[in-house]
């Protein structure tokens, strides 16, 4: 029998109440406002790539210790074995933040100029609701990690202490359906020393070899799904983008970057019509 509570991991699926920001260089401007779609990379070649693997060992810790004399039959697909596809499954990240103007990012993302584009809480909400994916604010705090932590342990043993190998041929399985979810959630925990960031993140779990797609990245070719950014009333023209604002990040001449960030807003870019558009960062630019 299907059993499946999780209260702690559902409501990790939070709706942003303030504006969230993307940062990007140049180069990432251009495609994410001439495509509709955002990249959602592979969370092994994110910046802060073991997190993720990471939260998983901790999640074995605790299932260890809550399955400690447990038997499992031959046939069953145990927790244990779920945290082990978890460990090989694709699970992709996009990320935003809640500040719109920091320097951490600013470096981290487009070193050499760039921007960060601002997106209200109610374009992002029906986005989401299009897409199979989960949106929530990181975690930092431990307290609050190590509550995941156990509900994710918790989730696993409830949803498959009862599940034959042979069920999960299916992929319509409820029990592969929460999977994804708690996957997604594991993406979430982040590390404290981060906690400027302020970030969230829009997860994506999928097996389906095709629908990923490839770039260049540091350590060779890093896969990538491209997340649909359109509004539904945009999809017939196709080739703009709805934000509420873009910063300008620090680069040697911002008054020559203001205005080419001016213009291109006008001609490619839906903006909000009570929101100021451009907005040149303060501060200062060193190379």
């Amino acid at each position: 029998m299907y059993i499946f509570r999780m209260n702690i991991i559902d409501q990790c699926a939070t709706q942003p109440t303030e504006r969230l920001y993307h940062y990007t260089d140049a180069a990432g401007l251009l495609g994410i406002t001439q495509r509709c779609h955002m990249w959602a990379t592979h969370v092994r070649h994110l910046n802060d790539s073991e997190e993720y693997h990471n939260a998983l060992n901790r999640v074995e810790e605790v299932l260890q210790e809550l399955l400690r004399g447990a038997e499992f039959g031959p046939t069953q697909w145990t927790p244990h074995d779920a945290l082990r596809y978890m460990r090989e499954a694709s699970v992709f990240v996009t990320c935003f933040s809640e500040m719109g103007n920091l320097l951490s990012q600013w470096r981290a993302y487009c070193p050499k100029g760039g921007y960060a584009i601002g997106f209200d809480p109610q374009h992002l909400e029906e986005l989401i609701r299009n897409q199979d994916s989960t949106f929530a604010k990181c975690i930092y705090d431990e307290n609050g990690q190590n509550r995941l932590i156990e509900a994710i342990a918790r989730a696993l043993i409830a949803t498959f202490k009862d599940i034959d190998i042979k069920t999960l041929l299916n992929p319509e399985n409820p029990a592969l359906v929460a999977l994804g979810k708690i996957m997604r959630c594991a993406a979430l925990i982040k590390n404290r020393h981060f906690h400027e960031e302020r970030e969230w993140r829009f997860v994506s779990s999928y097996t389906v070899d095709y629908m990923v797609h490839y770039r260049p990245g540091r350590f060779g070719l890093t896969p990538f799904l491209k997340c649909d950014m359109a509004s539904a009333d945009l999809k017939s023209g196709g080739k703009q983008l709805r934000c509420a604002s873009r910063t300008i990040g620090p680069n040697p001449d911002m008054e020559a970057s203001f205005k080419a960030a001016e213009t291109f807003g006008r001609t490619h870019l839906r903006l909000e019509e009570h929101i100021e558009p451009v907005i040149p960062c303060r501060i200062p630019y060193r190379s």
